[in-house]
């Protein structure tokens, strides 16, 4: 969707529909995503999530929220500055996403040291071919009380296409051709 009227007009559909949430990223739509939404006010009927990709440079820095944890920022001051921007009112709802089960812990136990605002989702892939969260990481989520969010419930797609689209046979390395 290239234009706000046309964001607004989709925006109606779901909202007809019960969808009370919506999941958006700086990156998604060509990085136009998060303005349309801005633009046709949709924090006024939606929970609108976000989040600031890790690979960006400084996107783990005070100004900014958390999605992958960049391995040269300490958890300790994404932490912290993440408690900053709640107390700014900011956001309402610390989520995490990709992050391993024992930074997940390690952040849980800085944030409640430190009384600062806890992680309350996790934004995961799981789907029924990637079911490797349940092993671990659901146990986890439910003593720390975490909300799951799942991404590519179709397996990038794969559940989704007609049975004629999938290779019977993946060609590469180790392959007979």
């Amino acid at each position: 969707m290239a234009t706000a009227a046309q964001v607004s007009s989709f925006l109606g559909v779901v909202h007809r529909h019960g969808i009370k949430e919506l999941d958006t990223a700086r990156v998604y739509n060509a990085g136009k995503s998060e303005e349309l939404l801005g633009a046709v006010s949709a924090h006024s009927r939606f929970a609108v999530s976000t989040k600031a990709p890790a690979f960006a440079p400084g996107s783990l820095s005070e100004r900014n929220i958390l999605d992958n944890c960049a391995k040269t920022t300490s958890l300790e001051e994404q932490c912290r500055a993440i408690n900053t921007l709640h107390r700014e009112g900011r956001f309402d709802r610390f989520g995490v996403s990709n992050i391993s089960d024992a930074e997940v812990q390690e952040m849980y136990d800085i944030c409640v040291r430190e009384g600062y605002v806890l992680p309350t989702v996790y934004q995961g892939g799981y789907n029924p071919i990637g079911r490797g969260p349940e092993k671990t990481l659901f146990p986890l989520l439910r003593k720390l009380d975490m909300s799951f969010y799942a991404f590519s419930p179709l397996a990038g797609g794969l559940l989704a296409k007609p049975l004629s689209d999938i290779p019977t046979r993946l060609k590469g390395r180790g392959s007979r051709r």
